[in-house]
């Protein structure tokens, strides 16, 4: 009776911090207590709720992916369960939390929520973990209540309380062995440090380390609409930011703007302040290029700074020019007609027009290093074209040659050769279009 009467206090605590949001929901059940006490909470508010879980691979996995499933048939909603294979790298928890929440983003549908049991403990435990690595606001800010499409209902719960609400409600939830190894950082702040912290200065460190994270949100906040108005764009694997916007802009707006552009290519812990600081170092002009955390590269291009992860993407394999018709290769479009008398001074470097004979061989293909195109009485590297075209550096390896009878005779955007063929059969004017790649990133 005495534990129902607990039950019915606590749960009410819990459910009135809880910060569910609208709509349908998925509780990423990981077989702990926090979890747990998550999806007792959505189903207890009459919520629609589904719950995922993740299996890392490791020995203690099949002991959390039980406690999971034996949770989700207590509480009555569907589970579903994704194993995946940890990549290595120079943090296992980076790498996990990075494969993790790619199975997050797979199973939520629009419209849907990916809820998360975090607590006001990891709240805390997070921005001392972020202060220790110098992440600035971004790491002091701590946990995001809501990033769509994830949401983090329980921030003013704590740990105390989910261990409590999950064991009175009957949940047959597991500690996961991985969180009291001392070979992971998170594992040893919060079983020997926070400790430590709270023997020298009291019960309220956690308190505190919640407020700031709470005072630095707010003052991010300021500096995210500040930082807004620098244009970032995005491409696959790549973001830029042009150099003389980030130049301008004020110190920390700058590193702002750093810190938002890491985030579209590695969307989990900021980058520390080393990192930021040689992010910058490249705009200003006192480095080209820098080696960077997991795997990212700094460099100026043109008139932008480029951050780059996972080297560029493989160019498309050649492909014949359709003439007449049109030829898509990558994100280039090249429509030709036949015409008996065109213009034969075409204006533009996106226009080509040649003779045309039935036998002709024409490929649209990538750009190969020993590639050359004719210049007046000689030849010049493609390479070098495409250089002094303002062609990124970044860029120059995937753009595309058409190549007529083995010769390179045409640099789409960039140049045509000085090209005179013998007789034909008409001529064929063709024009390319590029679709770039780059779109401008939301603020």
């Amino acid at each position: 009776m005495a534990a129902s009467r607990r039950l019915s206090r606590l749960a009410e605590q819990v459910t009135s911090a809880a910060d569910l949001p609208d709509g349908p929901l998925w509780v990423a059940l990981s077989g702990g207590a926090d979890s747990a006490a998550l999806g007792w909470v959505a189903v207890h508010a009459g919520r629609d709720v589904r719950a995922v879980h993740v299996h890392h691979g490791l020995p203690t996995s099949d002991v959390m992916e039980r406690a999971a499933r034996t949770i989700a048939r207590r509480l009555g909603v569907e589970l579903v369960v994704e194993k995946v294979t940890v990549p290595p790298g120079a943090s296992w928890e980076g790498q996990a939390r990075r494969v993790r929440y790619a199975v997050f983003r797979r199973v939520v549908g629009p419209g849907e929520w990916l809820c998360t049991g975090h607590t006001r403990d990891d709240q805390a435990e997070t921005v001392l973990h972020h202060l220790l690595r110098g992440s600035g606001l971004d790491g002091l800010a701590g946990i995001p209540r809501r990033r769509p499409p994830f949401a983090r209902p329980l921030l003013a719960v704590s740990r105390s309380q989910t261990r409590e609400l999950a064991t009175l409600a009957g949940l047959p939830w597991r500690d996961d062995p991985t969180n009291r190894e001392d070979t992971h950082l998170r594992s040893r702040i919060r079983h020997r440090v926070l400790r430590v912290l709270a023997d020298a200065y009291g019960p309220g460190v956690v308190d505190g380390l919640v407020r700031t994270a709470e005072v630095a949100s707010a003052e991010l906040e300021v500096l995210e609409d500040a930082a807004g108005r620098i244009r970032i764009e995005q491409a696959p694997g790549r973001v830029r930011i042009p150099v003389g916007e980030l130049r301008a802009a004020p110190a920390a707006v700058a590193a702002r703007v750093v810190r938002r552009a890491w985030k579209l290519l590695r969307d989990h812990h900021p980058p520390g302040r080393d990192t930021v600081e040689a992010i910058l170092d490249v705009a200003h002009g006192k480095k080209t290029r820098v080696d960077l955390p997991e795997g990212v590269v700094a460099s100026k291009e043109g008139v932008h700074l480029v951050l780059a992860a996972g080297g560029p993407a493989p160019a498309p394999p050649p492909v014949p020019l359709a003439i007449p018709g049109v030829t898509v290769w990558g994100r280039w479009r090249v429509e030709v007609e036949l015409t008996a008398q065109p213009d034969l001074v075409p204006f533009g470097r996106h226009r080509l027009v040649a003779p045309h004979r039935r036998d002709v061989t024409a490929v649209v293909r990538a750009a190969r290093p020993d590639d050359r195109i004719g210049i007046g009485a000689g030849t010049k590297p493609v390479s070098e074209a495409l250089a002094e075209a303002g062609i990124p550096s970044g860029e120059r390896p995937g753009w595309p040659v058409v190549e007529i009878d083995g010769q390179v005779v045409w640099i789409p955007g960039v140049r045509r050769a000085v090209w005179r063929p013998g007789g034909g059969d008409g001529y064929f004017s063709a024009v390319a279009f590029e679709e770039s790649e780059w779109r401008t990133s939301a603020p």
